[in-house]
């Protein structure tokens, strides 16, 4: 159900810093904070794990719409 969702936020991330890419997952979280149902909740853990991983000082590599 948030696989276009997720394809655009990763799409969002492509080019930028590390510190843009977490204004990015963060601003995703705050929406999807609000999303219903079990496949909201799995979407917004997904998008909090990755924010997680960029805070711990990796940066996701991504190209031609994939992480």
């Amino acid at each position: 159900m948030y696989q276009a969702e997720f394809r655009e936020l990763i799409a969002l991330m492509e080019g930028k810093s590390q510190s843009q890419i977490v204004r990015v997952l963060e601003a995703a979280a705050r929406q999807a904070a609000g999303a219903a149902g079990r496949d909201g909740a799995a979407y917004l853990t997904a998008v909090l794990v990755l924010r997680d991983y960029v805070l711990g000082g990796y940066y996701p590599m991504v190209a031609n719409g994939r992480c």
